[in-house]
């Protein structure tokens, strides 16, 4: 039996997954960057540490209340409101630093900020794209999941690489 694949459905699919995997780059590229300035700011690496903890500990602790809330709520309007308040507190942290008053409790509490919301979008993203990739072939949900780390794993990659080696002209 042949199947043939749902293109009309793969539309919201590719549209969530495209938008989320931005996002989720965005966010580790983020944390990466404030590891780094962090460290360099205090040379200590128990303040580095703490940033992680700050990021984790919201999700160890709220994660059973924050998924049965999810459940409940509108999938799009958590996302939504856990993608925007993340894009709120890179931008706060983007003010501070340009202004010359980030300091590492700031990063504290902006990444325990972050870490709640994370807790509360996981769940509903995950939702949403079983939802949606209930609408087409399940066999191409399979292979975006496959894609994901590859590309990003390429991005990585050609990020570190610059970083570290520079362009090359």
């Amino acid at each position: 039996m042949k199947r043939h694949l749902n293109t009309h459905a793969m539309g919201p699919f590719l549209l969530l997954w495209l938008t989320q995997s931005f996002s989720t780059l965005g966010s580790s590229m983020t944390s990466f960057a404030l590891v780094v300035w962090s460290y360099q700011n205090s040379g200590s690496a128990l303040t580095t540490a703490l940033l992680s903890v700050c990021s984790y500990a919201p999700y160890i602790l709220m994660s059973v209340f924050a998924g049965a809330l999810s459940d409940r709520w509108d999938k799009k309007r958590v996302m939504l409101f856990s993608d925007t308040f993340a894009a709120c507190c890179t931008a706060a942290v983007l003010i501070l630093l340009e202004g010359g008053g980030l300091r590492i409790w700031h990063l504290y509490l902006l990444n325990s900020l972050s870490g709640l919301m994370n807790t509360f979008q996981q769940p509903a993203s995950e939702v949403a794209v079983s939802l949606l990739a209930m609408g087409m072939c399940f066999w191409v949900g399979q292979r975006w999941a496959v894609a994901l780390p590859l590309v990003n794993g390429a991005a990585l990659w050609l990020g570190f690489r610059m970083l570290f080696f520079g362009r090359e002209e």
